[in-house]
């Protein structure tokens, strides 16, 4: 009550509004900005290199991680999704599939898709940003991957997004 005598209410919201903005801007650079590493290249067993953008959040620590296989170009796909989720404490692997963009080798649908993305989540599991727990995400074809990964039982792998596929 004596805070209110003292200051209108205008001056309470505009001071509100001043602490947020502080607050926001405190927490802007650790928490809401990214850092991303484009192309980042995987070896495979056979020695095929798969390309992986990946977006990560700032402080170097141990973060969880989405991933994401697709055939439709990971430039499309991990501008919007891993800037999303790298905001949030995510980090985010997105790869083009086996002969896709800018990964080597030939592209076959679904031959080597299972394979490539176990190999793909085993790296992730090594890497100094990987809390050991992994969700993957893909609609249609990118699906698939997914599929592979929850038959295997892969131990990285806590969830699976998949739809249309």
């Amino acid at each position: 009550m004596v805070i209110i005598n003292l200051f209108s209410k205008n001056k309470l919201f505009l001071l509100l509004i001043l602490i947020l903005l502080c607050y926001q801007s405190l927490l802007s650079w650790e928490y809401f900005n990214y850092r991303i590493k484009k192309n980042v290249m995987v070896r495979m067993s056979d020695g095929i290199y798969l390309a992986c953008d990946l977006y990560l959040p700032v402080k170097k620590q141990k973060y969880p991680v989405i991933f994401n296989r697709t055939p439709y170009n990971k430039e499309n796909l991990g501008s919007s999704l891993g800037k999303y989720f790298a905001q949030r404490g995510y980090a985010v692997v997105v790869q083009d599939s086996r002969g896709k963009f800018a990964s080597e080798g030939i592209f076959l649908p679904l031959i080597n898709d299972g394979k490539d993305a176990k190999e793909t989540m085993d790296w992730i599991g090594k890497q100094y940003w990987c809390n050991g727990k992994v969700g993957f995400w893909g609609s249609s074809y990118s699906s698939h991957s997914g599929f592979y990964l929850g038959a295997i039982n892969h131990p990285l792998l806590k969830t699976c997004l998949l739809y249309t596929s």
